[in-house]
């Protein structure tokens, strides 16, 4: 399943890869990270109503305590479909679809829709 097809999803299969969506993520996220030694990211979901933000922080390594000031809005999930968003700031997605969690690499890496900053 890709981007563009819009076949009806359950809950539970956007639920199984939503939690595999996050550790891919996470993992590519502090595999590129060049302040390792400063701070590691996380990746947490807030859901709302029609969308699932996904939230990109930063974890102090000294502490291990997340800096609440580092949360950002990295994208969103279409609850939906799986479709990965852009963010158009902390309250809503950008027109367009990104990507989706139903892609066999999420859309995750360098060069692709879901990158080290955004989903963009």
């Amino acid at each position: 399943m890709n981007a563009t097809t819009n076949a009806a999803v359950t809950t539970e299969q956007i639920s199984a890869r939503l939690a595999m969506f996050v550790e891919r993520l996470t993992s590519f996220l502090n595999e590129t990270n060049i302040n390792a030694a400063l701070y590691s990211y996380a990746v947490t979901l807030e859901a709302g109503k029609n969308n699932i933000r996904i939230v990109r922080s930063e974890v102090s390594s000294k502490t291990g305590e997340t800096m609440s000031h580092t949360r950002s809005a990295y994208g969103f999930i279409d609850a939906a479909t799986g479709n990965i968003l852009k963010s158009d700031g902390w309250k809503r997605p950008a027109k367009g679809v990104r990507g989706s969690i139903f892609a066999a690499d999420f859309c995750i890496g360098k060069n692709r829709p879901c990158g080290m900053y955004s989903a963009s």
